[in-house]
């Protein structure tokens, strides 16, 4: 059985879709009986998590307030214990300290883009991206085993920017 770590930036619902959609994701993974599954989360404040989640193990990070080092310490107890590490979403904390440990690490990791990387998403906030980028999102990005989107024309933007990875095109899953 494989040791699955999921990393969001939060459970918090002004996050909108990519919440949701990383739930989801990882209850159809347990559902298949193909890993053990652990969610960690920034500011998950106890009772957001409303609703069972199968077998999954939650946890909460804190949130910006709580420094670095306990996000750090927290993030790397958690993917020590991971076979592989699965972020979703770039341009926050979590992926940058979690492909940081997972590097560290030696564990493979998988970033879910969630449409982040497309011209309309990059132009939003677009000089503090691009030096963001240039400083820190690059490097985990293309460290990546894998990149995980939801389209082909999302797979293109990612080779618009030079990413070389494997892009594994998963679109989300239609509940009724």
């Amino acid at each position: 059985m494989i040791r699955e770590v999921h990393l969001g930036g939060t459970y918090d619902e002004s996050a909108s879709g990519v919440t949701e959609a990383g739930l989801q994701l990882k209850e159809a993974s347990a559902d298949g009986g193909q890993s053990s599954l652990t969610v960690a989360f920034f500011g998950v404040g106890g009772d957001k998590i409303a609703r069972p989640r199968g077998p999954l193990s939650v946890y909460d990070l804190g949130w910006e307030f709580r420094g670095v080092l306990a996000q750090s310490r927290g993030i790397h107890s958690i993917v020590q214990q991971a076979d592989v590490v699965h972020i979703h979403g770039i341009w926050g904390p979590h992926c940058r300290i979690g492909a940081r440990i997972a590097r560290a690490l030696g564990k493979p990791y998988t970033i879910s883009i969630h449409g982040m990387l497309t011209s309309w998403a990059l132009s939003r906030a677009a000089m503090k991206k691009a030096i963001y980028y240039s400083m820190i999102e690059k490097k985990n990005l293309m460290k990546a085993s894998c990149l995980r989107v939801l389209t082909e024309a999302e797979a293109q933007d990612c080779r618009r920017l030079g990413l070389p990875n494997p892009i594994a095109i998963i679109p989300h899953a239609i509940s009724e």
